[in-house]
């Protein structure tokens, strides 16, 4: 049993009446997706394996932009679902974060987020108490989180992601320093192979 299916049955349970729309990918790595309506109220959910529930109740205010509240565990996916469906809440779109508020909405502990970065607990702990990190720090904190780091800028006329700073892309200074590295092998090599 997957942990939507366990949501599925806690929604039942503790929803009577509800009416449930489900959406189950065609890859099991993809997001699934529940309808939820109660008493003229309507909320969605977006179960992806390595991040969470996604929570917003509809209308959203969000425009599309993903899930308003991210939860870690079912149990507090329902008792927010109840909140929206039965007592007309509304999902809060604001997507600022700290760090460490995003680690814990997506119910993990320090302790496991500084293994999977492979690095010690402490230097997390600090690393989350910064207001400044590098950009690859955070890329690597966000992936360890089961998310990809994708940066933007509003103006007014709208929104513009900027991928200079994509792990695909190659910064000037890194492609730099290897061509030095490469060229620094081959004399290395070219010395060796003249003596």
């Amino acid at each position: 049993m997957t942990r939507y299916d366990e949501l599925k049955r806690e929604i039942d349970s503790k929803l009577p009446g509800v009416k449930a729309t489900e959406d189950r990918p065609s890859d099991s790595r993809g997001s699934w997706f529940l309808d939820l309506t109660l008493n003229g109220r309507a909320a969605t959910v977006e179960w992806k394996p390595q991040i969470g529930f996604g929570v917003t109740s509809l209308p959203s205010d969000g425009f599309g932009e993903g899930p308003d509240e991210v939860y870690g565990d079912v149990a507090s996916t329902v008792k927010r679902l109840s909140e929206l469906l039965e007592n007309g809440h509304r999902t809060q779109t604001s997507r600022e974060l700290l760090l460490r508020e995003l680690r814990t909405k997506l119910g993990m502990s320090q302790e496991d987020l500084a293994k999977a970065l492979n690095i010690q607990q402490p230097t997390l702990s600090r690393i989350e108490r910064r207001r400044d990190i590098l950009i690859s720090t955070l890329r690597k904190i966000v992936g360890g989180l089961g998310g990809r780091l994708e940066i933007s800028a509003r103006f007014p006329d709208g929104l513009i992601q900027i991928v200079q700073f994509m792990e695909s892309e190659i910064s000037p200074r890194k492609e730099a320093s290897s061509k030095r590295a490469v060229r620094r092998r081959r004399r290395k090599a070219g010395h060796k192979t003249s003596k």
